[in-house]
């Protein structure tokens, strides 16, 4: 489960993303009205669909804004949160650097991959020798000492070790900073959605049909749905769909002829 930061920029941020939502229905409801009418001149119906919407404008910024400034201080509680998991004493990183040194200079000249089987053996047991290591290898694929299949075994063996080196203190913070990001995308495909209504509004014009308004609808209304009935974080299991009865194509085979 999300910490409590996470899950108060949550509230704040749907209640904002209800409020824009809400303006701007507001004003394509009004301005639906006014032009079915029949009852002003097409100056008339300009003149009072502009103020509409540029007061719904308005009112969505603000709510907006309040959204993006709470996920944003989520952002920044749970990445210091991390940092803070990240961090081990000066001291025994300097003990731990003066043992590693001589071994990682060796490494890093001669055969860089001894440094993903010297991660392998320590990082479970040190923390602080863990965090030198996985440093030193990132350094060596930035500075283009490891070829590819170097940095590919090193995510694998990172990702194969990651329960036994990882805190759950460590991880709890990177689960975090996943639910926010996906929070981060409800907002911004909220944002997509407001803009549309009131662009609709503003001309009188059907929402063009296109994947990326498309998409933002699904996504707020996916989003929320999963918020409504808790499932917002459960993990997404895809099943594999049915093709036993679709005809293989042609030049793709399973072997023989």
């Amino acid at each position: 489960m999300p910490s409590i930061k996470v899950r108060n920029a949550r509230y704040h941020a749907r209640n904002a993303v209800s409020k824009a939502r809400a303006s701007a229905e507001n004003a394509l409801t009004r301005a639906d009205g006014i032009r079915n009418s029949g009852h002003y001149s097409p100056e008339g119906v300009t003149e009072y669909v502009t103020g509409w919407v540029n007061q719904a404008k308005t009112g969505a910024g603000a709510a907006f804004e309040t959204a993006d400034e709470k996920v944003e201080e989520a952002r920044e509680a749970t990445e210091r949160a991390l940092r803070e998991t990240r961090t081990v004493p000066a001291e025994e990183r300097a003990i731990a650097a003066a043992v590693l040194g001589p071994v990682i200079s060796a490494a890093t000249a001669n055969n860089p991959k001894a440094l993903i089987e010297l991660y392998q053996r320590r990082a479970p047991q040190s923390q602080t020798e863990r965090f030198i290591i996985e440093e030193s290898i990132q350094a060596t694929i930035d500075a283009g000492l490891g070829d590819l299949a170097f940095s590919e075994e090193w995510g694998r063996t990172r990702n194969a070790l990651a329960d036994q080196v990882e805190t759950p203190a460590e991880r709890a913070a990177m689960d975090d900073l996943d639910a926010l990001a996906g929070l981060e995308g409800y907002v911004a495909h909220a944002k997509r959605v407001v803009d549309s209504d009131l662009t609709t509004a503003e001309t009188g014009s059907p929402e063009a049909y296109t994947v990326a308004n498309e998409t933002s609808r699904f996504m707020v209304a996916s989003y929320e749905r999963g918020l409504d009935e808790g499932t917002v974080d459960a993990p997404v299991e895809h099943t594999p769909e049915d093709t036993s009865g679709v005809p293989v194509a042609a030049g793709v085979g399973s072997g023989g002829e």
